[in-house]
């Protein structure tokens, strides 16, 4: 996957963890506006005794105070 910037974004053990956070706080800023981000889309899925629903779901408003996603 990469980014909007159009870097990868594969990090390891290595990586430190608050570099990763600052990198993801950024992409789902970017989600927000951008509707072609790879992270603006999400899929949830239930099963009932109907069978399978899914449906998209639109990432609407991040914070970073709280680190809560709306969608």
């Amino acid at each position: 996957m990469h980014s909007s910037t159009g870097k990868a974004l594969f990090y390891n053990a290595k990586d430190d963890p608050d570099q990763i956070r600052q990198a993801m706080q950024r992409e789902f800023r970017r989600a927000v506006k951008d509707k072609k981000h790879p992270f603006r889309l999400a899929v949830l899925g239930s099963q009932k005794s109907e069978g399978i629903g899914l449906r998209y779901v639109v990432l609407r408003e991040y914070t970073e105070d709280d680190r809560m996603l709306f969608y």
